[in-house]
Protein backbone atom coordinates (compact mmCIF):
# COMPACT_ATOMS: atom_id res chain seq x y z
CA UNK A 1 0.00 0.00 0.00
CA UNK A 2 3.01 2.24 0.67
CA UNK A 3 3.47 2.83 -3.20
CA UNK A 4 0.88 5.12 -3.74
CA UNK A 5 2.46 7.27 -1.16
CA UNK A 6 5.65 7.17 -2.84
CA UNK A 7 4.52 7.72 -6.04
CA UNK A 8 2.91 10.31 -5.15
CA UNK A 9 6.40 12.05 -3.94
CA UNK A 10 7.06 12.16 -7.78
CA UNK A 11 3.87 15.11 -8.55
CA UNK A 12 0.44 16.14 -7.67
CA UNK A 13 -0.81 13.50 -9.14
CA UNK A 14 -0.50 9.40 -9.62
CA UNK A 15 -2.32 7.56 -12.70
CA UNK A 16 -3.55 3.98 -12.99
CA UNK A 17 -5.48 2.83 -15.62
CA UNK A 18 -7.40 0.14 -13.51
CA UNK A 19 -8.10 -0.19 -9.31
CA UNK A 20 -4.91 -0.74 -7.74
CA UNK A 21 -5.78 -3.56 -5.42
CA UNK A 22 -9.51 -5.07 -5.07
CA UNK A 23 -10.23 -3.08 -1.81
CA UNK A 24 -12.73 -0.04 -2.67
CA UNK A 25 -11.70 1.29 0.73
CA UNK A 26 -8.17 1.50 -0.05
CA UNK A 27 -8.63 2.58 -3.49
CA UNK A 28 -11.19 5.67 -2.25
CA UNK A 29 -8.36 6.27 0.48
CA UNK A 30 -5.65 7.02 -2.62
CA UNK A 31 -8.17 8.92 -4.55
CA UNK A 32 -8.47 11.03 -2.05
CA UNK A 33 -4.82 12.11 -1.90
CA UNK A 34 -4.36 12.30 -5.80
CA UNK A 35 -4.54 8.62 -7.67
CA UNK A 36 -6.66 9.03 -10.32
CA UNK A 37 -8.15 5.90 -12.26
CA UNK A 38 -7.95 6.27 -15.81
CA UNK A 39 -10.83 4.07 -17.62
CA UNK A 40 -11.42 5.23 -21.11
CA UNK A 41 -9.76 3.76 -24.22
CA UNK A 42 -9.08 4.65 -27.41
CA UNK A 43 -10.90 3.88 -30.54
CA UNK A 44 -8.87 0.38 -31.01
CA UNK A 45 -10.03 -0.67 -27.58
CA UNK A 46 -6.46 0.30 -25.59
CA UNK A 47 -5.56 2.68 -22.69
CA UNK A 48 -6.20 6.16 -23.85
CA UNK A 49 -2.23 7.57 -23.24
CA UNK A 50 -3.32 11.10 -23.90
CA UNK A 51 -5.11 11.13 -20.76
CA UNK A 52 -1.23 10.90 -18.94
CA UNK A 53 0.29 13.89 -18.76
CA UNK A 54 3.99 13.45 -19.54
CA UNK A 55 6.56 12.51 -16.75
CA UNK A 56 3.46 11.43 -14.75
CA UNK A 57 3.78 8.70 -12.34
CA UNK A 58 1.70 5.44 -13.49
CA UNK A 59 1.10 2.45 -11.29
CA UNK A 60 0.90 -0.87 -13.00
CA UNK A 61 -2.25 -2.55 -10.96
CA UNK A 62 -2.02 -6.00 -10.10
CA UNK A 63 -4.03 -6.93 -13.22
CA UNK A 64 -0.89 -6.42 -15.16
CA UNK A 65 0.07 -4.03 -18.52
CA UNK A 66 0.54 -5.09 -21.92
CA UNK A 67 4.17 -4.99 -23.20
CA UNK A 68 3.25 -2.21 -25.52
CA UNK A 69 1.44 -0.10 -22.34
CA UNK A 70 4.81 0.19 -21.08
CA UNK A 71 6.30 1.48 -24.35
CA UNK A 72 4.03 3.95 -24.59
CA UNK A 73 4.62 5.20 -21.01
CA UNK A 74 7.97 5.10 -21.45
CA UNK A 75 7.86 7.48 -24.91
CA UNK A 76 5.94 9.43 -22.70
CA UNK A 77 8.83 9.32 -20.17
CA UNK A 78 6.18 8.29 -17.08
CA UNK A 79 7.52 6.67 -13.73
CA UNK A 80 6.44 3.27 -13.70
CA UNK A 81 5.60 1.68 -10.70
CA UNK A 82 4.40 -2.13 -11.60
CA UNK A 83 2.60 -3.60 -9.00
CA UNK A 84 1.19 -7.00 -11.02
CA UNK A 85 0.69 -9.83 -9.08
CA UNK A 86 3.53 -12.18 -9.65
CA UNK A 87 0.41 -14.98 -10.39
CA UNK A 88 -0.74 -12.91 -13.02
CA UNK A 89 2.87 -11.90 -14.42
CA UNK A 90 3.74 -15.77 -14.58
CA UNK A 91 0.45 -16.56 -16.55
CA UNK A 92 1.30 -13.62 -19.18
CA UNK A 93 4.89 -15.12 -19.42
CA UNK A 94 3.34 -18.94 -20.22
CA UNK A 95 0.90 -16.73 -22.72
CA UNK A 96 3.56 -15.10 -24.26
Amino acid sequence: TEIVYIANLFGENVYTFNPVIHNRRLNDRWAEMGLITLSQRDEKGDWDYDQVPNGAAVIISAHGAKPQDYEKLAEKDCLVMDTTCALVDNEHNHVS
